[in-house]
């Protein structure tokens, strides 16, 4: 058979099975690779591997160390070995006192032999007879007066390199029904295509920096040789990775120079008069940041800056009083959230900061058009901001879509900087009617080293909020360890009869194999039925309906 992948001007490299030359290419679907069917591409598909190039890029999380090959007698307790020998016997049999199945065999190589166990995988017998040659890797342990090794990794020694012990081998993230013995199998395989991706950093470059080349990175990250060689791809990989965020940062900020933004004074009375009207008072880093944006505005050099802070520390009070400023400047702002709840929060909470002050805050969301209180089609709140007439709107990733267009619009925030792309907010900014660019702000609860958001955010410039509000409560953080588990529910339940409420999250919506973590779902039909029986539970999450996700916040 001779598959050839017609891809135009694509990479392209064949790999010898036996006599056969099967031809491949980086964009080779998954499932014509050899031993790849299509019941595996669809595991592999699940966790984002759609070709060869997918496949080896995709990363271990960990590894096991397993270089370390000895003889029987060298072996030591509770450490990570390899040994080589010859199975003496290999039976099944049923646990007494639980529904087990146990695969027991004996190994021997010449210097000793040695009790090997596992658990659950009857099929073994099938892959292993006595006789055969193979590997164990894992850490044998005591049992009773002797040493064994309990579910280690085996592989049959056939004289070609083995993938799964007597080296550092890769341990990735998988799905279901899909083994670590296949996937490193797979990339194993892949690797011999790693010819076909170009080293794309200049040569001086990675002269300068002491990388290893692309191809030995990718190579090494898989099936490291060493500890060292391991560090070193890591190295370089992750300096390709920086390495792109500093040239994206740096062609944003080309973007950038090239527009003019409209120069908006800053209007100390009004700004002050709202300051007053507050029920609180500003922090010293609130101030500061708001200052820092009042002088960005006066330039004709659009803002970029990023304003960081935790939960809590006033960032969206420092957005409120810049979005004052330029719709009193005659501009308009957007300020867009990540999700329709929190664009709704905001439309509410901003009508009760800014009423008295002749802003026009208007509401566009999916489900949602909002304006003076009063629902609006589409097209009606299109007509409003393209005349001027709304000159803050709040919104999601409707604001983006093409229909869209605003007077003269002044300023564009975003809640939650790293949910939104470059080329999103590109876009958000090409909207401008007056044909100038919109000063630029963003905003994130991520907590970032100043340097490491130097790094990230290259392009942008960066206000701190470290000092919290005063009068604000203590927040407890408590880890509850499992066992522990029955106190916090009735700690939850003792609050709710105290007349206070409770959310739990959960990292997934639906079950996974991925690391084992608890699904919204899951946790849900648990605490409903099991635990909190007397307890009336909502369920929400980012698949619901926006009518039904906007019915329960509010019923919360």
């Amino acid at each position: 058979m001779d598959r050839t992948q017609d891809c135009g001007s694509c990479n392209v490299g064949s790999i010898p099975t036996g006599s056969t030359i099967i031809m491949y290419s980086l964009e080779t679907p998954i499932e014509e690779l050899t031993n790849v069917g299509k019941t595996i591409a669809s595991y592999l598909n699940k966790v984002g591997v759609f070709n060869l190039q997918d496949l080896l890029y995709y990363w271990p999380f960990r590894y096991d160390d397993y270089s370390s090959l000895v003889t029987i007698a060298q072996l030591e307790l509770n450490k990570n070995f390899t040994i080589r020998g010859k199975l003496i016997s290999i039976h099944n049999k049923r646990a007494r006192s639980r529904r087990l199945h146990i695969t027991e065999a004996f190994l021997e190589d010449g210097t000793g032999s040695i009790k090997i166990i596992w658990f659950n995988q009857p099929y073994l017998t099938k892959n292993l007879r006595s006789g055969d040659d193979i590997y164990i890797s894992g850490t044998p342990v005591l049992e009773g007066l002797e040493m064994q090794f309990t579910s280690p990794v085996y592989e049959k020694v056939t004289g070609m390199d083995n993938v799964n012990t007597g080296k550092i081998v890769p341990v990735y993230p998988l799905t279901a029904r899909l083994t670590q013995k296949q996937l490193r199998f797979l990339v194993n395989f892949s690797l011999q295509s790693v010819k076909l991706i170009k080293d794309w950093l200049p040569q001086e470059i990675i002269k300068k920096n002491k990388l290893i080349s692309l191809n030995q990175a990718i190579k090494q990250i898989h099936f490291p040789e060493s500890n060292e060689s391991m560090e070193k791809a890591k190295y370089r990989l992750k300096f390709d990775e920086l390495f792109l965020i500093q040239m994206q940062s740096q062609l944003n900020k080309k973007y950038l120079s090239l527009g003019k933004a409209p120069k908006i004074k800053f209007d100390q009375d009004k700004i002050v008069s709202f300051i007053k009207k507050l029920p609180f008072s500003l922090t010293g880093d609130q101030k500061r940041s708001a200052w820092q944006i009042f002088q960005d505005l006066e330039s004709t050099k659009p803002m970029n800056r990023l304003l960081e802070g935790d939960v809590g520390s006033g960032k969206t009070i420092v957005a409120v009083l810049a979005a004052l400023n330029v719709t009193h400047g005659g501009f308009q702002t957007v300020l867009m959230a990540p999700t329709e709840i929190l664009a709704k929060q905001h439309y509410l909470s901003l009508n009760k900061l800014l009423a008295g002050f002749d802003v026009n805050i208007g509401l566009m969301t999916r489900s949602e058009k909002l304006f003076t209180k009063q629902e609006l089609n589409k097209q009606e709140y299109i007509d409003l901001l393209k005349s001027g007439e709304i000159n803050l709107t709040i919104g999601t990733h409707s604001l983006i879509h093409d229909d869209i267009k605003f007077k003269n619009l002044g300023l564009v925030i975003i809640d939650e900087q790293h949910r939104f792309g470059v080329e999103q907010r590109k876009k958000l900014k090409s909207k401008n009617l007056a044909k100038t660019l919109p000063h630029f702000l963003s905003m994130t609860a991520t907590p970032i080293p100043r340097s490491l958001a130097l790094i990230l955010y290259g392009d942008l410039d960066l206000s701190i909020i470290k000092e919290m509000p005063k009068g604000r409560k203590k927040i407890i953080t408590e880890f509850v360890a499992e066992k522990q588990r029955d106190k916090a529910y009735d700690f939850i339940r003792q609050d709710v009869k105290n007349g206070h409420q409770v959310f739990v999250v959960c990292p997934l919506v639906d079950p996974s194999d991925n690391f084992g973590f608890k699904s919204v779902n899951e946790e849900y039909k648990k605490l409903d039925k099991d635990i909190f029986p007397d307890i009336k539970i909502g369920l929400l999450h980012g698949k619901l309906k926006a009518d039904k996700k906007a019915k329960i916040m509010k019923d919360f």
